[in-house]
């Protein structure tokens, strides 16, 4: 068994998957950001969907929040793969 190849591998896929998160969470917080502001301007009349949009902005506040931890996971992911790393 080639532990050194096993770890690498295990690294790209960790890397991947983080990237994936990162671009899922940008995904989310377009949409969100998108959405506060379609409801800002189309229904400010709406008692319901203002506390929508209420709950949206504390929601983007924490999607923005996890995307900022998975990137530094990223980060630190990548710095194993770069070479030279001794890891």
């Amino acid at each position: 068994m080639d532990l050194a190849q096993e770890r690498l591998d295990t690294l790209i896929q960790a890397r991947d998957a983080r990237r994936r998160a990162v671009m899922h969470y940008q995904i989310d917080i377009d949409n969100f950001t998108a959405a506060i502001a379609l409801i800002g301007r189309e229904h400010g009349d709406d008692p319901a969907l203002q506390a929508f949009g209420n709950e949206l902005v504390d929601l983007l506040a924490t999607t923005m929040h996890q995307q900022d931890r998975e990137r530094v996971i990223l980060r630190v992911i990548e710095a194993q793969l770069e070479p030279g790393h001794v890891g």
